[in-house]
């Protein structure tokens, strides 16, 4: 085994037992049946939070709150690849504000694994089925709900691929998460 091979392998178990360890609990925002509804609606997505699955990466259990330059694992849950487009970006990050979404930009530098043209996510139970990019969203638009905190939701976006081209067919995740701006 090469030490390439070797380093990958590690490397994804690590953010598994990361994952593992990081739970699924949190501080997560209700959201109404109505603004749900509005999501389905601008986000055509008929795949969604079936075949990929996008968890926050808590840097503490205890205490699961996300931080904006937080990671988010996203997870490959089908049995074909999944192919990921670098423009425009993958992650798509929405905020609840009266009643409807709002598209808010997200402030990480993402990289690509295979050039500028995207990445591949390999198939479930594979070394590479999982993907741990930065969220850092950009909140300086955002208004004062009298909340405390703004409802964020963190989407992913790509598409299935077989026989290694890609097939137009649209898969996506999403996680909800609250934050202290």
């Amino acid at each position: 085994m090469t030490k390439t091979r070797i380093r990958k392998i590690t490397f994804t178990w690590i953010i598994l037992l990361a994952y593992i360890l990081s739970g699924c609990s949190g501080d997560r925002p209700s959201v109404s049946s109505a603004l749900q509804e509005s999501f389905a609606t601008m986000i055509p997505v008929k795949d969604m939070n079936q075949s990929l699955r996008v968890t926050i990466l808590y840097s503490n259990q205890n205490n699961p709150k996300f931080v904006p330059g937080m990671n988010v694992v996203v997870e490959n849950m089908s049995a074909s690849p999944i192919y990921f487009q670098d423009n425009p970006s993958p992650i798509n990050l929405y905020i609840a504000q009266e009643g409807k979404w709002k598209e808010i930009k997200n402030n990480a530098t993402l990289l690509s694994y295979q050039g500028n043209e995207g990445f591949i996510l390999s198939p479930k139970n594979t070394q590479a089925n999982v993907w741990t990019p930065p969220v850092v969203p950009d909140l300086e638009t955002t208004q004062d709900t009298g909340k405390g905190q703004v409802d964020l939701r963190i989407l992913v976006i790509g598409e299935f691929m077989l026989n290694g081209q890609k097939t137009g067919i649209p898969v996506g995740a999403y996680v909800d998460a609250s934050i202290v701006p």
